[in-house]
């Protein structure tokens, strides 16, 4: 699933799109913003789309 963030001000628009099916967690976007607008959260088990994870 691809998961859009952003917003748009006076200056322009900022978005990005994350691929959540290839998302790790590894944190690497949140220390990419230079605005620091991200964080990595544990999965809620109450979303509807939680999967729980498989061992391969």
């Amino acid at each position: 699933m691809l998961a859009n963030y952003g917003y748009k001000d006076d200056s322009g628009d900022f978005f990005i799109t994350i691929d959540t099916d290839k998302c790790n967690g590894c944190g690497d976007p949140v220390s990419a913003c230079p605005a620091h607008n991200f964080a990595v959260i544990d999965e809620d088990p109450n979303d509807p789309l939680y999967e729980e994870p498989k061992i391969e």
